[in-house]
């Protein structure tokens, strides 16, 4: 794929060979992030369509607790603004 920069590859002396990239979604559907697998342990040449499934289900959690972080957050700050006006 000419799209594949190659220069981290060069720099470790990592080889890599595969690559499947997901977006992570909040509750809403929006994306928040995108995380990447690299190469299979098997020495397989494809993420099989079990792999993505797989991946696209744990990344459907990865999402939810990013986005409970993020609520956390903003309800820490609330209340740390609401404690100082009483």
């Amino acid at each position: 794929d000419p799209r594949f920069n190659d220069e981290i590859d060069l720099r470790t002396g990592y080889k890599t060979d595969l690559i499947l990239c997901m977006p992570i979604c909040n509750y809403e559907g929006d994306v928040i992030g995108v995380a990447q697998i690299i190469n299979k342990t098997d020495d397989s040449t494809e993420f099989s369509n079990r792999d993505v499934e797989v991946f696209q289900r744990y990344l459907t959690f990865c999402g939810i607790g990013i986005q409970n972080a993020q609520l956390f957050e903003v309800s820490v700050l609330e209340y740390k603004r609401n404690q100082v006006g009483i």
